[in-house]
């Protein structure tokens, strides 16, 4: 959102700038050791400072999707289309073993949420998560504020939060030892 906000936002120059926090990936999705993807880029604490790691782009798969012929390539070539589906289901194989340990804390929920979300954080990587995503959300904030715009911070529910069986939120809260889910 950070990048999205410097690279494209700020050019409309908006009244407002609205973001949705959707616990559901956010959270998870500002660590690379929680979320895995391999092909983008991910803000890092360096010196209490939030930095952009930005090392994809040193990978022999980010050079690869970028070849022009690749793409082309993949479109005409069954042969390509199956390794490349190979190679997709091998990465997913991977890691989901990877994370094997964390895997053994997620909850029976429609979208897969991790029951760590709902909990202080326990572990180095869940507390980096929060603090980069608290820290990106003031700099989001006073960049916005500075280009000029209005922010608004909204957090999105997620499906346990929301469930209409009042008794399984009551249970989940229970299981985690929490008050409730928000």
């Amino acid at each position: 959102e950070l990048l999205v906000l410097r690279h494209k936002v700020s050019l409309y120059q908006p009244d407002l700038v609205l973001q949705a926090l959707f616990t559901g990936n956010d959270i998870t999705g500002n660590s690379r050791e929680l979320d895995s993807n391999n092909l983008r880029p991910y803000f890092v604490m360096k010196d209490g400072r939030l930095v952009i790691d930005a090392s994809f782009r040193h990978t022999t798969t980010f050079w690869i999707q970028r070849l022009p012929l690749s793409s082309e390539a993949f479109e005409f070539s069954r042969v390509l289309q199956v390794f490349r589906e190979a190679r997709y289901r091998l990465q997913t194989y991977w890691h989901e073993v990877e994370h094997q340990e964390r895997m053994k804390d997620r909850i029976g929920s429609d979208i897969g949420l991790d029951a760590m979300l709902y909990l202080e954080p326990r572990d180095p990587v869940w507390e980096n998560a929060w603090t980069i995503t608290e820290k990106l959300e003031v700099l989001i904030k006073r960049e916005a504020e500075e280009g000029g715009s209005r922010f608004l911070l909204v957090s999105l529910s997620n499906s346990d939060q929301v469930h209409p069986d009042l008794e399984h939120r009551h249970a989940l809260a229970r299981q985690l030892g929490v008050s409730d889910l928000f």
